[in-house]
């Protein structure tokens, strides 16, 4: 990872323009990727919204005594929001699913990549945190990101 980029602008970036999500016509469902929390303004016209942050644990250490090179570690939250609307061609479960295992699964093409910079990209956890009184589903999901400078 370069100096300038950080982890969560990273996430941020890797997710922004790759998830792809349909309904159950297997149409495309447009979404919205923020560093912001949740809000009604932002999600505007969208369907979903993939929120990245806030930091909840960040180390610094080096890689072995007198090495010129640190191991770096931050622990993201990354949070998907669904909200309930009706009359819509999506069950919102289905669709929270799915936003769920596209993201896992641009996190593990990124964990692949050997030309990355990264060393770890670990998807700590996950959990549902439904709030139906708002009508909205989230899952909140731990990410942490390792890498040396």
């Amino acid at each position: 990872m370069s100096a300038h980029t950080n982890p969560k602008t990273l996430i941020i970036n890797l997710l922004k323009n790759n998830i792809s999500v349909e309904d159950d016509l297997s149409q495309a469902v447009t979404g919205i990727v923020a560093g912001t929390w949740y809000s009604k303004r932002v999600l505007g016209t969208h369907k979903w919204m993939v929120t990245v942050g806030p930091t909840l644990n960040a180390n610094l250490a080096p890689n072995a005594l007198g090495a010129p090179t640190w191991g770096m570690s931050n622990v993201l939250v990354v949070n998907i929001w669904v909200p309930i609307l009706e009359n819509l061609e999506y069950r919102p479960e289905r669709m929270r699913f799915s936003l769920k295992e596209e993201v896992k699964r641009l996190l593990m093409a990124k964990l692949v990549d050997p030309a990355g910079d990264i060393r770890f990209l670990h998807l700590k956890s996950w959990m549902d945190i439904d709030d139906i009184e708002n009508d909205m589903l989230r899952i909140e999901l731990t990410i942490e990101v390792e890498w040396e400078e």
